[in-house]
């Protein structure tokens, strides 16, 4: 699984250079609580990911002799990352942590979040991005 916005900020902040030793102690502290909790909706995550994989296997074949109308009639939940919400739970946690250990120049150097008090980035993450073309373009397309 991709790794979850907690991972980065917490690996981002661990190799701040002006972090100071009560910091870096309570951040450690963080770490030994989302690594474990991680590992849980993880594993939640793959269990589920397995179970609707199979009814989406079984949607798309039937799809063909039915004009997709199976697949049209999944809920959304069944496209939707699972356990999605709990990710965004403990992002938010960890986010909240950071915001209250770290000075307002240290978070601007972790990645961005709203728990954080920064923005998503849309260019960075469509997907999260609000507005009318929020989330279009080709991927990969960085102009380079």
């Amino acid at each position: 699984m991709r790794p979850r916005w907690s991972e980065k900020a917490i690996d981002v902040t661990l190799e701040l250079e002006d972090l100071t030793d009560d910091q870096r102690a309570a951040v450690l502290s963080l770490v030994e609580y989302v690594g474990p909790q991680l590992e849980q909706i993880r594993d939640r995550a793959i269990e589920e990911r397995l179970r609707r994989e199979v009814r989406i296997a079984r949607a798309m074949a039937e799809a063909i002799v039915d004009g997709y109308a199976s697949a049209k009639s999944m809920d959304e939940e069944t496209w939707v990352e699972p356990e999605r919400d709990a990710f965004d739970r403990l992002d938010t946690q960890a986010g909240t942590a950071l915001r209250q250990l770290l000075t307002p120049d240290q978070l601007e150097r972790l990645p961005r979040h709203p728990s954080i008090g920064t923005q998503v980035d849309p260019k960075q993450d469509p997907k999260r991005a609000s507005g009318k073309n929020a989330g279009t373009g080709s991927k990969g397309s960085s102009g380079k």
